[in-house]
């Protein structure tokens, strides 16, 4: 349990240093609200659609090849990669690009490969786990 907590708080600070290099970079790019909300509108579209073929379509293979920690381990080293590559080229292009495969390979493998750890627990551990988790860390 402590290293889903540990997990959870270095996946927040890397949420965290992107939001503010979003807020610095869609400012420089976008200068109107109407701009900036269909942007994001059209990101949100693109996150979910590809996050469901990847949960239809891919998300069986990978696991069953390379498990649950591999599998959680791919959107930080994912990050990483995209990290470098945002700060050698801090444009919006790159931005929405590395933005929008670290969302979809959150939401596609590593929080159902987070919550797969869980199922290990009795029923009652794992709700108190689990929600602990998801407030307080």
């Amino acid at each position: 349990m402590l290293a889903i907590c540990g997990y959870v708080l270095c996946y927040t600070a890397l949420l965290t240093t992107l939001y503010f290099e979003q807020v610095d970079i869609v400012g420089r790019a976008l200068h109107g609200a109407a701009e900036r909300t269909r942007l994001f509108a059209g990101v949100d579209l693109a996150v979910n659609a590809l996050t469901l073929l990847a949960q239809l379509f891919v998300f069986a293979r990978p696991r069953a090849a390379l498990g649950v920690a591999w599998m959680m381990a791919l959107i930080p080293l994912l990050s990483l990669a995209g990290f470098a590559v945002l700060v050698a080229a801090p444009t919006l292009a790159v931005l929405l690009a590395f933005g929008v495969t670290r969302r979809v390979g959150a939401f596609a493998f590593s929080k159902p490969a987070r919550k797969a750890l869980f199922t290990v627990l009795p029923r009652q551990q794992r709700y108190a786990a689990k929600n602990f988790i998801d407030t307080v860390v």
